[in-house]
């Protein structure tokens, strides 16, 4: 399976602080880029996600399938966020459980 077959949900928003472009897929843990426009950005997190997929299947890892769409924000929250700052890989969890 190459990584086209992988549909992911890609999030991209801008970072105020850092005055760029970020880009997240939050099925695949701490795979995010960043770019100065929004089409930067998207090509650098398809190359991201592409070394992610690969270095996880050359380690043998498990490969998370696409969920498809996430859930709006606030049925989604980060468990990590609240004792974190904010470099840090998120992990999700439903709020409805």
């Amino acid at each position: 399976m190459t990584t086209k077959d992988y549909k992911y949900q890609i999030s991209i928003y801008w970072d105020f602080h850092n005055k760029y472009f970020t880009a997240e897929i939050p099925e695949l843990d701490g795979c995010e880029a960043h770019g100065d426009t929004q089409s930067e950005v998207m090509e650098a997190i398809l190359k991201e996600m592409s070394r992610w997929v690969h270095k996880a299947h050359d380690s043998e890892m498990l490969i998370p399938l696409p969920i498809g769409r996430l859930p709006y924000r606030d049925e989604l929250y980060c468990i990590n966020c609240k004792n974190e700052g904010n470099h840090h890989s998120h992990r999700w969890k439903r709020t409805k459980e």
